[in-house]
């Protein structure tokens, strides 16, 4: 990402979400039949200090707010 946003490089491939956080242009993306595709999981353990607050907070992250935000930083919501 540097590299692009400083010029030392014409382009440069690099995950869609950091292009849109770093305010470049995306001009292609891979698909997930090309590269597979990135999953990020999340699970309220066992030892949690405060396991209700994380089971609300990964319900929220299917809410429609969730996937709005999701959407703004370049991710796909959580169907």
């Amino acid at each position: 990402v540097t590299h692009v946003e400083e010029a030392a490089a014409d382009c440069g491939i690099i995950y869609q979400t950091d292009a849109y956080a770093a305010g470049l242009t995306v001009t292609d993306t891979a698909s997930a039949e090309m590269c597979g595709q990135v999953i990020y999981p999340a699970a309220v353990l066992r030892q949690s200090a405060a396991p209700d607050t994380a089971q609300d907070f990964l319900a929220f992250l299917t809410t429609e707010t969730a996937d709005a935000v999701f959407e703004r930083a370049g991710f796909t919501p959580i169907a």
